[in-house]
C-alpha cells in the first residue's frame, strides 16, 4: 500500500485531471447559462443546444464521474487488500517466535532438571567425602599407632647405644690351659663364654617380642585402613567424575538455552517490529488515501447534483422554447412571469437524497491489528533471572526432596534455598544477548510520536533496547533516554537519569504478575499497583501513593551461594579469638584497612572453586547499595623449594564495569587450615598451616573493586579456585 495515495493522484494527473477541472468548469458555466436562460428567456434557435448539452451530459459527463468512482472504488478495495500480506507474513512470523520460545521453554525444563540431577550427584560426592575423611582419620590413627611402634623400634635396634652389648670385647673366655685348643674349650669343669651385656640389653630382650608383635598388629590395622579408604576414594573419584560430567552436560543445556533465549527475543523483535511499523504505515496510508477519495467523492456528489439541475433547467427552457414555438406566444421570464420563473428554478434545484448513492464509496474499516506473539523478557532482565536461575519449580523441587530425604542427603549443603534452587548446582553467568546495550544519541532531537502497536506491551515510563514510551504516553527511540534534549512532551524522558548505580532509574509501575515474586516485582501499598524491583528506593515514585520510596533505611541483603555452603552478613572486626573471615577456615582479619565495622558477607573459603563462568554467590538488594570486591592479589605459601608467590586475577571485574579504587586499603588475614596431603610431611613445618594472607592492599596487587546497583539480584561469577579468595563488603550507593 506504500505510495498508493501518491500513485492515485499521479494517475489522475497523468490520465484526466486537466480533463476533469475543464469538466468543472464547463458545468459550472452550463449551470450559469441554463439560469439564465430561465431568467431571460430564449429564442427557438437554442433548442438544438439544449438537445445536444443534455445529450452529452447524460450519455458521457455522467459517464464520466461514474467511471471515477468506479476507479477510485478499486483504489480502496485495492489498498484494503494490502493488509492481507502483512497479516500473513506476520502469521508465519508468530508460528516461528511462539516455535523459538516453545523450544526454549523445554530446553529451560531439561537445564533445570540437569542441575537438580548435578545437585543429587554433587550431594552424593559430598557424603562420599565426609566418609572418606572419617577413613581418613582411622588411617592417621592407625598410622599414628604404627609409627609409634616403628619410632620404638628404630630408637632400640638403630640409635639407643644402651642396649646394644659392647662390640669390641663383648665376650669373657676361660684361660686357654683350660682348653683344648684357644678357641673352644672342652673342660667340662669350665663354663660356656658368655656374651658381657647390660640391663637394658636384657630388658629389650624381654620386650622386643612384644613390640615387634605389636607393630605386626599395627601394620595389619593400617593396611585395612588404607585399603577402606582407598577403596571409597575410587567411589569418590568415581562420583567426582560423574559430577563434572554432569556439569559440562548442564552447562550444555544452559548455553542452547541462551542461544534459543537470544534467538527468540531477536526474531520476536524482528517479527514484531516489521508488522507493528508495517501495520502503522499501511494505517495511515490508507486513511490518508480514504480522506482523499472522500473529498473527491464529494466533488463528484456536486458535481453530479450541479448536472442534474442543468439538466433540468434546460429541459425546462426547452419545454417553454417547445410551447412557444407552438403557440406564438413569447418565453416566461423573470420579468414577465416572476414567480414561475422562481417556482421552476427552485424546483430544478430540489435534490433527491438517493440521487448520488450511486456515487456513494464503499469504505472497509481499517483491519483490526493481528495478534502479536507474546512478549517474553529477554536474558539477563530480572524476569529472566527468576525464571531461568531463580527456582526448579514445584514438580522439580518435591522430586528433589523427596531424594534428598530418602538417601539422606540432607546435611551436605545441597539442600533447596529458600526460593527453590539447590545448592551445588551453580548456574552459568548470564550474559545479554549481542553484547552493547542502548547507545545514547546527543543529537537525536525528534519529538515523541503515537506508539506503534509493536511498541504497545511498554508501559508509561518504560523502555526496551528500541523504544522508551513517555509518562505522557508517546513513545520515542530508546537511544534519546537521558540524551539531555528531551524528546517527551513531558519530558520524563530525562527524568531519573543520575543515579548512583550508573543507569537510569525506571519510571514505571506494572501489572501486577499472577504469581507474586519481589525478585521481579513488588507491590505498592494502595491501588493494586506493582513496580519493577529495580525500582525500590531508587528516588522515583513508582507507585502513585509513594510507597515504593519509604522504608528505604530498613531491609538486609539476603545471600544464595551457589556451593549451598553457609553464608551470612556481618561486621567485619578484629578478633584474634574468634576465626571470623570464612564460615569453614580458622582464619581472623589481622588488619580490616578501610573495611573495619563495615557489613562484610562471611562466606566459605571453598566457595572459590567456583568457575569465573559460573554464579558464585547470589545478593537479593532491598534497596540500592555499592559492594566491594576486595581482592587476593598474590598468596605467598611455603613449598618444598621455599616460600611461593602466585597472582590471582578476576577479569570479570573488568569486563562487568567494576572500578578500581586508589583510595581505599584492603584486608589481612592469616589462619589454620590442614589438609591430608601435608599430613606427615616433614618438609612443611607448622607455619605451613598458619599463614597471613593480604586482599587488596598495596603494594602488592590485587586491589578493592567497587560498583553500584539498583535494589534486585546481584549474581556475582566465580573466583575460579586456586589461589585465594575474594571477599565481598558493601554499603550505601554513593560509598561509604
Amino acid at each position: 500500500m506504500q505510495g498508493l495515495l501518491a500513485r492515485h493522484n499521479q494517475l489522475n494527473s497523468e490520465v484526466g485531471e486537466a480533463t476533469k477541472d475543464a469538466r468543472k468548469d464547463t458545468t459550472a458555466r452550463l449551470m450559469e447559462t441554463a439560469t439564465k436562460m430561465m431568467k431571460n428567456g430564449v429564442t427557438p434557435d437554442v433548442v438544438n443546444f439544449i438537445e445536444t448539452t443534455i445529450t452529452e451530459i447524460n450519455q458521457n459527463v455522467l459517464g464520466s464521474i461514474v467511471d471515477e468512482h468506479n476507479t477510485d472504488q478499486a483504489a480502496i478495495n485495492t489498498a484494503h487488500a494490502e493488509f492481507a500480506p502483512l497479516d500473513g507474513a506476520l502469521s508465519s512470523c508468530r508460528t516461528n517466535v511462539n516455535n523459538l520460545h516453545s523450544a526454549r521453554q523445554e530446553t529451560s525444563g531439561r537445564h533445570k532438571a540437569c542441575r537438580k540431577e548435578e545437585a543429587l550427584i554433587c550431594a552424593r560426592s559430598r557424603q562420599c567425602e565426609e566418609i572418606l575423611a572419617g577413613l581418613w582419620g582411622e588411617v592417621q590413627a592407625a598410622e599414628d599407632t604404627m609409627r609409634g611402634y616403628h619410632r620404638e623400634v628404630k630408637n632400640s635396634w638403630c640409635e639407643d647405644p644402651d642396649v646394644h652389648p659392647d662390640t669390641s670385647n663383648p665376650f669373657r673366655w676361660p684361660d686357654q690351659y683350660a682348653k683344648e685348643g684357644p678357641e673352644t674349650s672342652l673342660d667340662s669343669d669350665q663354663s660356656y663364654p658368655h656374651v658381657v651385656v647390660t640391663s637394658a640389653v636384657d630388658t629389650f630382650r624381654s620386650d622386643s617380642f612384644q613390640t615387634f608383635t605389636d607393630y605386626k598388629a599395627a601394620k595389619e590395622r593400617v593396611d585395612l585402613a588404607w585399603r577402606a579408604y582407598n577403596l571409597r576414594l575410587e567411589t569418590c573419584a568415581t562420583l567426582e567424575t560423574a559430577l563434572e560430567s554432569q556439569v559440562d552436560t548442564c552447562d550444555g543445556e544452559e548455553t542452547t538455552l541462551r542461544a534459543e533465549a537470544c534467538q527468540h527475543a531477536s526474531d520476536w523483535d524482528s517479527c514484531v517490529s516489521a508488522y507493528g511499523n508495517g501495520y502503522a504505515r499501511e494505517v495511515g496510508e490508507y486513511d490518508r488515501l480514504v480522506a482523499t477519495l472522500r473529498e473527491e467523492e464529494e466533488d463528484r456528489k456536486r458535481e453530479w447534483e450541479t448536472l442534474k439541475i442543468v439538466t433540468c433547467l434546460l429541459e425546462t427552457v426547452y419545454t417553454h422554447v417547445i410551447d412557444s414555438i407552438d403557440s406564438g406566444a413569447p418565453c416566461p421570464t423573470e420579468e414577465s412571469h416572476p414567480d414561475q420563473t422562481e417556482a421552476e428554478i427552485n424546483t430544478c434545484h430540489i435534490i433527491d437524497s438517493t440521487l448520488t448513492t450511486n456515487l456513494t464509496l464503499t469504505v472497509p474499516d481499517t483491519p483490526p491489528p493481528a495478534e502479536l506473539p507474546t512478549f517474553v523478557p529477554p536474558p539477563c532482565t530480572a524476569e529472566y533471572l527468576w525464571e531461568e536461575h531463580g527456582s526448579f519449580g514445584s514438580e522439580l523441587m518435591s522430586a528433589y526432596s523427596q531424594v534428598i530425604n530418602a538417601e539422606g542427603l540432607g546435611e551436605f549443603s545441597t539442600a533447596l534455598s529458600a526460593k527453590g534452587w539447590a545448592g551445588c548446582a551453580a548456574p552459568h553467568v548470564c550474559v545479554p544477548c549481542g553484547g552493547g546495550g542502548v547507545v545514547v544519541q546527543a543529537d537525536y532531537t525528534e519529538q515523541g510520536a503515537e506508539c506503534k502497536l509493536h511498541e504497545s506491551h511498554l508501559r508509561p515510563g518504560q523502555g526496551d533496547s528500541d523504544t522508551f514510551r513517555c509518562l505522557s504516553g508517546e513513545c520515542i527511540r530508546s537511544s534519546g533516554r537521558c540524551n539531555g534534549p528531551p524528546n517527551c512532551a513531558d519530558q520524563s524522558d530525562e527524568a531519573g537519569c543520575e543515579t548512583a548505580w550508573g543507569t537510569p532509574a525506571v519510571l514505571h509501575s506494572e501489572v501486577c504478575l499472577e504469581e507474586a515474586n519481589d525478585d521481579v516485582q513488588r507491590s505498592c501499598g494502595t491501588g493494586g499497583q506493582c513496580y519493577p524491583v529495580e525500582g525500590k528506593c531508587n528516588g522515583v515514585n513508582n507507585c502513585d501513593d509513594g510507597s515504593d520510596e519509604e522504608g528505604c533505611a530498613s531491609g538486609t541483603v539476603a545471600l544464595e551461594p551457589s556451593s549451598g555452603f553457609a553464608a551470612s552478613v556481618t561486621t567485619a572486626h578484629i578478633d584474634s579469638a574468634t576465626p571470623n573471615v570464612f564460615t569453614d577456615r580458622q582464619y581472623s582479619f589481622d588488619n580490616l584497612g578501610s573495611f573495619q565495622n563495615k557489613n562484610y558477607i562471611k562466606m566459605a573459603n571453598e566457595d572459590k572453586h567456583t568457575p569465573h563462568s559460573h554464579v558464585q554467590m547470589k545478593l537479593r538488594l532491598p534497596r540500592p547499595m555499592r559492594l566491594y570486591i576486595v581482592k587476593v592479589g598474590a598468596e605467598t605459601e611455603t613449598a618444598e623449594n621455599g616460600p611461593e608467590t602466585r597472582e590471582h586475577s578476576l577479569p570479570w571485574l573488568t569486563a562487568d564495569g567494576w572500578q578500581e579504587s586508589s583510595d581505599l586499603v584492603g584486608v589481612e588475614y592469616h589462619g589454620i587450615h590442614r589438609t591430608r596431603h601435608k599430613d606427615w610431611d616433614p618438609t612443611l613445618p607448622e607455619e605451613t598451616y598458619n599463614h597471613p594472607v593480604m586482599a587488596g592492599n598495596n603494594p602488592r596487587p590485587g586491589g578493592v573493586w567497587s560498583k553500584s546497583f539498583p535494589a534486585g539480584v546481584v549474581e556475582l561469577p566465580g573466583n575460579n579456585g586456586g589461589d585465594g579468595s575474594y571477599l565481598i563488603f558493601f554499603g550505601e550507593p554513593n560509598g561509604f
